[in-house]
C-alpha cells in the first residue's frame, strides 16, 4: 500500500487584534509634517508584538480624552484627506512579527479666532485607536497636546511618510 503524504497549504494570516499590537507616536516623522498656518500631523507606528503575522486593514476609529478620562469632543474625518494629505488607498497590510504599519492624524493647533473648540493647553491627552470591528483599543498618551477642530485620519499605511509627505493621488 502506498502512503500519501498530505501537503498542508500555509495558513493565511488572520486579522490583527489589538492584543498583538503596540502603538507609538513616531516623533521624527511627526515633527517633519508641518503645513504652516497651524496645520500639523502626527505619525503613529503600529507594531506587531506577537510571534505571528497578521493582516491590518481599513481606517481605525479614534477617540481622544484628557488624562483624567474626560472625553474631548472632536469631529473625525476618516480617510477624507485634508489640508496636509490626500485621501489614501485602503489596502490590506501583512504585518510580520516586529514590523510596523503607520497612520497619520492631521489636525490644527489654531482656534480660528475662538470659533473652534480646542484641547486645554499643555495637557496630556489619551488617544484610543480602535481597529475595524474590534472593541479593545490601543492607547497612546500624547504629552502637551493642543488640537483644535477636525481631525483627519489616514487608513493604515505600509510605509511612513517620507520627509513629512504622503503620496498625492
Amino acid at each position: 500500500a502506498q502512503q500519501q503524504n498530505a501537503v498542508r497549504a500555509p495558513e493565511s494570516p488572520s486579522t490583527c487584534k489589538a492584543s498583538q499590537l503596540s502603538a507609538t507616536m513616531d516623533r521624527r516623522e511627526s515633527d517633519a509634517i508641518d503645513g504652516g498656518l497651524g496645520h500639523h500631523a502626527m505619525t503613529i507606528a503600529i507594531q506587531n508584538q506577537s510571534s505571528s503575522s497578521c493582516i491590518l486593514y481599513g481606517v481605525p476609529k479614534l477617540t481622544l480624552s484628557y488624562s483624567a478620562n474626560r472625553p474631548f469632543a472632536v469631529e473625525l474625518c476618516s480617510n477624507c484627506g485634508g489640508y496636509l494629505f490626500d485621501k489614501q488607498p485602503v489596502t490590506n497590510i501583512a504585518l510580520e512579527p516586529t514590523k510596523s504599519a503607520y497612520l497619520v492624524m492631521g489636525y490644527n493647533v489654531n482656534d480660528g479666532n475662538g470659533h473652534v473648540h480646542c484641547t486645554e493647553s499643555n495637557t496630556a491627552m489619551l488617544l484610543r485607536l480602535y481597529l475595524p470591528n474590534q472593541s479593545e483599543p490601543l492607547g497612546i498618551t500624547i504629552p502637551e497636546a493642543r488640537i483644535c477642530g477636525d481631525i483627519y485620519v489616514t487608513p493604515f499605511l505600509a510605509k511612513p511618510p517620507v520627509d513629512g509627505s504622503l503620496p498625492r493621488h
